[in-house]
């Protein structure tokens, strides 16, 4: 467990036997990603090739772009972030990872007009997910929504019942925001 470089090594040696195989690529993609969040500044190029590999090999796939758009959020490139996701969500309009991945790097842009269409996106399949259910109170309460933002703080604190401290964290963002 946190031996990134033992798992890369592993996926590496993989991806020799099987060259063409995109989830190697990615699972690869993710070991660099790991390495890169931990410090290794060279690890985000070679992310980058891995994913563009694994999307490369399996076009209909949104899980490389998803991948892709976290990897540039966690490096701060929200406008490359927001560009992934959007082709994550052209290959999958039902992906609530797309629509959320879209939804934060608009707002860590200030984008608030597609900031509301990813939230009004998610909020059209029913999101059940404690942190995306976050971030639409957040944004909702941002774009002067407020009674959205309190229908999303009710749903996150019901999503999140075993943790009123958080919920109560969330409800003081909330009323200062809006």
């Amino acid at each position: 467990e946190g031996d990134y470089e033992t798992a890369q090594k592993v996926f590496s040696a993989s991806i020799k036997v099987s060259p063409n195989s995109s989830t190697l690529h990615l699972l690869n993609g993710i070991s660099y990603h790991l390495q890169f969040l931990n410090n290794s500044s060279d690890s985000k190029e070679l992310a980058e090739t891995a994913y563009g590999l694994a999307s490369a090999m399996d076009r209909t796939d949104p899980l490389p772009y998803i991948q892709l758009g976290r990897l540039h959020i966690d490096s701060g490139e929200y406008q490359k972030a927001s560009k992934e996701f959007i082709g994550a969500y052209s290959i999958s309009p039902s992906s609530q990872d797309a629509l959320y991945g879209l939804l934060q790097a608009s707002l860590l842009q200030k984008d608030f007009k597609t900031a509301l269409w990813s939230g009004d996106s998610l909020k059209k399949l029913n999101t059940t997910d404690a942190d995306k259910l976050r971030l639409m109170a957040l944004m909702y309460a941002a774009v002067g929504k407020t009674s959205e933002a309190g229908q999303y703080l009710a749903l996150y604190a019901k999503a999140n019942a075993d943790n009123p401290k958080e919920t109560e964290h969330l409800k003081q963002q909330v009323n200062y925001i809006g």
